[in-house]
């Protein structure tokens, strides 16, 4: 059975600014994921930014 293409979605031109910078954002996680050593990185430092953050949620 083939795929059914999803219809294309209107931009509005006030919004179009958003849209282009979500694109450029979806290829380049794209490249991070295609990318081992980037991609080990990022969870790094996702990871050490958690911390962080339970640290200041956990201080009273």
């Amino acid at each position: 059975m083939a795929k059914r293409s999803k219809p294309m979605t209107s931009v509005k031109p006030d919004e179009e600014w958003k849209v282009e910078s979500d694109l450029n954002v979806l290829i380049e996680a794209e490249k991070i994921k295609g990318d081992a050593s980037r991609y080990a990185k990022a969870q790094a430092m996702a990871k050490r930014k958690m911390m962080d953050a339970a640290k200041v949620a956990s201080d009273d």
